[in-house]
């Protein structure tokens, strides 16, 4: 994955608020590819959304290079089967019911 930022580092670009200068697909690119949130949440969940033209659930971000890769061009939308997947199968009766 990408660069490592330490906590005082991903605070300091949280605060500055530098996404406001980025597109949509710089602003998801560049979530994916560091380990900690610089931006709110909101802010990169809808910049994946427009990059990938697609509802994007909050469990997809345990595989953030799938997701870059999907962005990239390198792999096709995951099918639902490899999404649910990643569900705890304990919490899965409670999506169904």
């Amino acid at each position: 994955m990408g660069r490592q930022l330490n906590r005082a580092e991903a605070t300091a670009l949280y605060d500055s608020e530098f996404w406001r200068f980025l597109n949509a697909e710089e602003r998801a690119c560049f979530q994916l590819e560091v380990d900690r949130l610089c931006m709110p949440f909101l802010v990169f969940h809808k910049a994946v959304e427009i990059c990938l033209n697609r509802r994007v659930g909050a469990i997809e971000y345990l595989r953030p290079r799938a997701l870059l890769d999907e962005l990239t061009g390198n792999l096709p939308p995951p099918p639902v089967e490899d999404i649910l997947e990643l569900v705890p199968k304990e919490t899965l009766p409670l999506l169904v019911a």
